[in-house]
């Protein structure tokens, strides 16, 4: 709405005219009740240019008293006058503080290591909807709170690229956080100073000081070379999650991690120490506290167990990927290859995953019919560094059907993507 009374009075009388309306006061505010033929009630009340409204009564009650209160923070800065928010069929707004607090509340488990990605996003979004008759897509700006001092914003300084990630992880994937950096020396650099402000470098320096006297090797002078601009992990649908690195050279790479593993099979070794990846790759790596690994051509591939290698290496070596799915390809398209931080979250492969995150209300409502979470295939979402803020997309679509498939790269388990 973009006047106080007018506007108001408009959609008020509309919605009367074809609706059951009742209306009580609430203190200085009037709530009005609409009733559906299905019985269900859904309650609102408008605010200068704002409507707002909810089927939960007790959650716009406890918004109305907010208001009337006139001394709330305000935790989303909208810029209601600017044309491309005014030209939008509809506008997304988010809080990305607020976002794990919202989602633990779906589970019954503290802190589920599901929301771990999100507990460094001090930021707020405005995106605007791509109209698209199979997805819903949204795209626009994310505001970083630059005081902060966390992992999201050390991406800030890198230019976006292209993640090639994608092109390697297996069909089976669950979901996956991946990072693409321009330049890996000043990240390593931001990194450390992170570290230090989350008193975390004191245990890390010590691990790094103990290798250099026990192997004789000074791993930021030997290490940071060799190291590529991408990074991150997936898990699959097994619940299994595995890292991955990029390696700028993969041969010296294998050397100097020899010198710091021991052979545990042909092509699997075990880190002798603790927290290498920590150090290097910060939180995106924290999981893999002394793991697994192995290398495949120019990516090192870590794990907290040498089962999940192992399919991974049956994966990699019967050219079993994801990218190379059908149902992929037609969601990728609709994707920008360039980003700094690429989230994904692969629905048909998540059902076991989904189902351990969610208490059991939540899973029950998930599932239904109602919900018709089973016609989605996947979510994504992508920052893009741009000077202090983030160029943001936002997607999700729907199992496309078999005759708007793009031709198939490679036939793979068509039930399974």
């Amino acid at each position: 709405l973009t006047s106080k009374n007018k506007q108001a009075d408009e959609v008020l009388s509309y919605l009367k005219s074809k609706y059951q309306i009742s209306e009580v006061k609430n203190n200085q505010t009037i709530v009005y009740r609409l009733t559906f033929s299905n019985k269900a009630n859904f309650c609102f009340y408008f605010n200068n240019n704002i409507l707002a409204g909810s089927f939960n009564k007790d959650l716009l009650l406890k918004s109305v008293k907010l208001l009337e209160a006139k001394n709330i923070k305000k935790e989303l800065l909208v810029d209601y006058a600017n044309p491309r928010l005014k030209k939008s069929l509809a506008n997304l707004y988010i809080n990305f503080s607020k976002v794990p607090n919202l989602l633990n509340n779906l589970s019954d488990r503290k802190n589920p290591q599901e929301t771990y990605y999100l507990k460094s996003i001090k930021a707020t979004a405005t995106l605007n909807i791509n109209y698209q008759n199979n997805a819903l897509m949204f795209s626009g700006a994310t505001l970083p709170n630059n005081a902060a001092k966390n992992y999201f914003n050390l991406f800030l300084t890198q230019k976006p690229g292209k993640s090639t990630l994608l092109d390697i992880i297996p069909y089976d994937v669950s979901n996956y956080a991946f990072y693409y950096v321009s330049d890996y020396k000043l990240f390593n650099t931001e990194l450390r100073k992170l570290h230090i402000y989350q008193k975390e470098w004191d245990k890390l320096e010590k691990q790094l000081n103990y290798i250099t006297t026990k192997h004789a090797i000074n791993l930021d002078k030997e290490l940071i070379p060799v190291l590529g601009k991408e990074f991150g992990s997936f898990q699959l649908a097994s619940g299994d999650k595995v890292g991955i690195v990029k390696a700028e050279n993969t041969n010296r790479l294998s050397f100097l991690l020899s010198t710091i593993s021991s052979e545990v099979s042909e092509n699997i070794r075990h880190f002798d120490e603790s927290y290498l990846l920590q150090t290097y790759f910060g939180e995106a790596l924290k999981d893999f506290k002394r793991p697994y690994y192995t290398l495949i051509e120019n990516h090192l591939i870590v794990a907290n167990n040498t089962t999940a290698l192992r399919n991974y290496l049956i994966s990699y070596s019967n050219q079993k990927f994801l990218s190379r799915t059908d149902k992929n390809l037609n969601f990728q398209q609709y994707l920008s290859n360039q980003g700094n931080i690429f989230y994904f979250i692969h629905n048909n492969n998540s059902k076991a995953v989904i189902k351990s995150f969610l208490n059991k209300n939540s899973y029950q409502a998930f599932k239904s019919d109602n919900f018709k979470w089973k016609d989605i295939y996947g979510f994504a979402m992508q920052f893009s560094a741009d000077k202090d803020k983030y160029f943001t997309n936002l997607y999700m679509n729907k199992m496309p059907d078999e005759e708007n498939l793009l031709p198939n790269i490679d036939s793979l388990i068509n039930n399974a993507n």
